[in-house]
């Protein structure tokens, strides 16, 4: 078998262009959400890239607990999308490691 090169259904997939975000004005607001709890807005290069008004990888609608919480995944998602993790999805396990405790 020979390898076929790239054309109409058949790409080659590449790592992510990292240089795209590690230059750009990356920044976060923290708002006021629903049932007295927080979320996050991030900004690229002043554009919302990211409205997350609830606790992400978890059901539901409520945000964080704490401003302080909102903010510290907010500094996570930066972090990977400085990376070019993107899109910067956050794990369960990341949530624990910053302390973030959920109703889970």
């Amino acid at each position: 078998m020979y390898a076929q090169p790239p054309g109409p259904g058949n790409t080659i997939s590449s790592l992510p262009d990292t240089s795209r975000y590690q230059d750009a004005l990356i920044t976060a607001t923290i708002f006021s959400a629903q049932n007295n709890t927080w979320g996050y807005d991030i900004f690229v290069n002043h554009t919302l890239f990211i409205h997350q008004p609830s606790i992400p990888c978890y059901g539901g609608r409520d945000g964080f607990r704490t401003k302080k919480n909102a903010l510290s995944v907010a500094e996570l998602v930066i972090t990977k999308i400085r990376k070019g993790l993107v899109p910067p999805t956050v794990t369960k396990a990341e949530l624990k490691a910053l302390g973030i405790k959920t109703n889970d």
